[in-house]
This record gives C-alpha cells, sequence and structure tokens, in this order.
C-alpha cells in the first residue's frame, strides 16, 4: 500500500501546497483547509485559499463544494478575478449558465485583456442559444489573440451552429493558415463541407483527421458522407470499423441498420438495431425503428410487439419526466 503523502508542518508549507496549481488535489484540498482553518489568515490571502481549495474540489469532480469555496472567496473579496471565473466554469459545468454568465461578466469587467474569458462567455451564450453576443465575444477574443488558430475555429463552429457555413469555411481556412493540419479545424471543416453539399471534399477532411486520430465517432460522421455520395460500400465499411474500435456506440449500429435497409438486407438491420435495443433497451425510438424493419419484412406479429414495447417505454418516460410513478 502506497503510504499517504506527508502533511505540511507549518502554515508557510501550507500555503505553498494550496496555491500551487502543480500540487496533487487532494493534498491541495487538505492544506488549503489547514489554511483556512488554521485562524492565521485573513481578507484577501484567506479568499484565495478558498479559491485553491475550490480547484481542487473541481479536479476531484465536486463542483458544489467548489461554488460554496468560490463563493466563500467572493464574500472575502468581490473583485477576486480567479474565484469569479473559476465559479463561472463550475456553474457552467452544473448547467446554470445564467449564473455563470453573470460571474464571466464580472470577470471581464475586471480583467477585460484576457482572451480566454472572452471565449468561455461565448460558449456560455451558445448554451444560452445567444449566437449574435457569442459571435461579437469570439471576435473580442480574436481581437486580442490573432494568431490563435482556437479561437478562429471555436468562431467557425458556432458561424456554422447559426447557419453560416460560408463564414464557418472562412474561419476554418484562417485557422489552418495560422496552424497548418491543426485536427480540430480540418475535421469542423469537414462537418462545414458537407452542410455545404460538398460530400467528396468532407470525405477528404475526415481522412486526414482518421488517419492522424481514428475514433468510432468520426468513422460514423464519414460513413455518413459516403452515404449522401452514394458509395453504399465505403459507408458500410466505416460503420464496421467505428464498432470495432467501440462496440457500445449505438450510432454505429443505428446507422449501419439504416444502410441494411436500404439495400434490403433485411436481416442484418434486424440484428443491428436489436444490438441498439440490447444498449439502449428503454429509449422508444428503436423499438419503432425495429418495428418498422419487421414491417418491411412483413412480419407484422413481431412489428407489433415491438410498437407495444415502444409504447410502454414511452410511457414510462412520460411518468419519469413528470416525477410519477
Amino acid at each position: 500500500m502506497t503510504p499517504a503523502p506527508a502533511r505540511a508542518t507549518t502554515l508557510q508549507q501550507a500555503w505553498s501546497v494550496c496555491v500551487s496549481m502543480d500540487s496533487d488535489a487532494g493534498d491541495r484540498v487538505a492544506e488549503c483547509s489547514a489554511v483556512i482553518e488554521s485562524g492565521q489568515v485573513k481578507g484577501r490571502q484567506l479568499a484565495y485559499a478558498y479559491v485553491g481549495r475550490g480547484m481542487a474540489l473541481d479536479k476531484l469532480d465536486n463542483p458544489a463544494g467548489a461554488i460554496a469555496d468560490y463563493g466563500a472567496a467572493l464574500r472575502l473579496d468581490p473583485d477576486n478575478v480567479s474565484a469569479h471565473y473559476s465559479r463561472a466554469l463550475a456553474l457552467t459545468e452544473n448547467n446554470d449558465h445564467q449564473n455563470a454568465l453573470a460571474d464571466l461578466d464580472r470577470a471581464i469587467t475586471l480583467s477585460p485583456r484576457i482572451a480566454q474569458f472572452y471565449r468561455d462567455r461565448a460558449r456560455v451564450l451558445i448554451n444560452l442559444n445567444d449566437y449574435p453576443r457569442a459571435l461579437a465575444d469570439y471576435d473580442a477574443a480574436i481581437a486580442l489573440e490573432p494568431g490563435d488558430a482556437y479561437g478562429f475555429t471555436a468562431r467557425g463552429n458556432a458561424k456554422l451552429d447559426s447557419g453560416n457555413p460560408a463564414g464557418a469555411l472562412a474561419d476554418y481556412n484562417e485557422a489552418l493558415r495560422i496552424k497548418p493540419d491543426y485536427p480540430f479545424a480540418r475535421e469542423n471543416r469537414a462537418y462545414a463541407y458537407f452542410n455545404t453539399g460538398d460530400y467528396k471534399r468532407a470525405v477528404e477532411e475526415l481522412t486526414f483527421v482518421i488517419d492522424n486520430e481514428p475514433t468510432a465517432r468520426l468513422h460514423v460522421r464519414r460513413g455518413h458522407a459516403h452515404a449522401m455520395l452514394e458509395d453504399r460500400d465505403r459507408e458500410l465499411a466505416d460503420y464496421a470499423q467505428a464498432i470495432a474500435r467501440d462496440p457500445g456506440f449505438i450510432d454505429a449500429y443505428r446507422r449501419r441498420a439504416d444502410a441494411y435497409l436500404e439495400r434490403r438486407e433485411f436481416d442484418r438491420a434486424i440484428a443491428d438495431l436489436s444490438k441498439v435495443i440490447e444498449l439502449a433497451p428503454d429509449e422508444p425510438r428503436y423499438w419503432y425503428a425495429r418495428a418498422v424493419a419487421y414491417k418491411l419484412m412483413n412480419d407484422m406479429d413481431k412489428a407489433a410487439a415491438d410498437e407495444n414495447e415502444a409504447q410502454l417505454r414511452e410511457r414510462a418516460k412520460f411518468k419519469r419526466l413528470i416525477g410519477t410513478r
């Protein structure tokens, strides 16, 4: 058994561990707590001890504890930028986007020259479906860091999501001018090409990314592009590769089932839909999908049975939604 790390023996040593970003998270919690409970640290210095412990609690997947500590820090030091910013990130993880926005607004007011603050606020604004303000924040971040390929890619994603694929392509191209072969930009440029109907170039971009860092998700995306080009063999090959990389990836089975149905290979489609149901038995739409496949096979008894199962799960889902049993 590995022995527990030695505790700091003086307040100064505890403080050093507490404020160090390189310290083990568990050690930071212990030493920040020692500083906080010592009664010897006051005011802004005590606020930073709470911030240090909050950051460590965040790393230990305790966002509620982290948010509480950031709040304690701000009661001691209302203009503590680190506390506002860190609490905003924790609130975002908790899907509390309005309060996260308020903290980021304050952090930016206090420190308006930090590009990352604008990028993080843009992400919160996107979660609130406020794309015009999000794009303005990405503009501000790019103005502060015009050589940041990530900033252009992130703005491109916002443009793509808000229905401006041409603008997105311009941003991805600029990101790749700054950082050639940047995988994040190449992947998202593929989606922009897909959205503009340029499926061939989408396949080319996804192939580059897959060759460098293959994932099941990327194979499924490329498979979909192959489908739009009516290249069914390559489509199926990509779904097979996705499943080989991640045997629990539902979207690969679901899309492959659709491809098999297109080819009228009903038994294979049923097998894939059955796997989907095995992986997500409480999702009604998958039972309905298999019911459709059975109908195409003229197996009406199995289709009716699946439709009944789908309806049962719909009712169960509704009861869970409204909080009844």
